[in-house]
């Protein structure tokens, strides 16, 4: 799982999920890693994405509401931007994450504008992320990350996830 592995390279600041959605590996994260957790998602519907995860704007309330309350658990440790990527990536200096788990839009475009807004803002020996390391349209996320030069590593728990060291 990613946070153990994460924690088994030193690292111990802090976690950015990008795409957090009903807030399921939000839960799983923060019981294993006892550090900062930032869980970036704009919980709106997108017209034209075609995702199960791209509810109507009322789930997408509904999930944004479950997600609060879980962060409230985890305390000051855990807090929440309702922001898209690109505009929440920005908000953080360079080189100042340690993880960041992309499972946002899989589109191909998609991944690459997140790898490309997210990985400047992690620091040296730290690791870019994601999930659903399928190419079934829409998801592309395999072909994105091929174009970028494949990942260092994948993962089967919960699902295909994909690592990348950053230098």
């Amino acid at each position: 799982m990613i946070p153990a592995y994460a924690a088994s390279l030193g690292l111990n600041g802090t976690f950015v999920e990008v795409g957090v959605a009903t807030g399921t590996f939000m839960e799983i994260v923060l019981a294993s890693w006892p550090h900062q957790y930032i869980g970036v998602d704009r919980w709106r519907h997108v017209r034209g994405y075609d995702d199960s995860a791209n509810v109507d704007q009322e789930q997408q309330e509904r999930r944004y509401s479950m997600c609060i309350d879980i962060a409230k658990k985890a305390g000051e440790r855990a807090s929440l931007l309702r922001l898209d990527s690109k505009t929440a990536a920005a908000t953080f200096e360079d080189k100042s994450l340690d993880v960041v788990y992309i499972d946002a839009e899989h589109t191909f475009e998609a991944v690459l504008a997140d790898i490309q807004a997210w990985g400047p803002k992690i620091r040296p020996g730290g690791l870019l992320c994601g999930h659903d390391y399928y190419n079934q349209p829409p998801f592309e996320v395999r072909r994105a990350l091929a174009a970028i030069g494949g990942p260092c590593g994948i993962t089967h728990e919960p699902a295909p996830s994909w690592w990348l060291h950053i230098g």
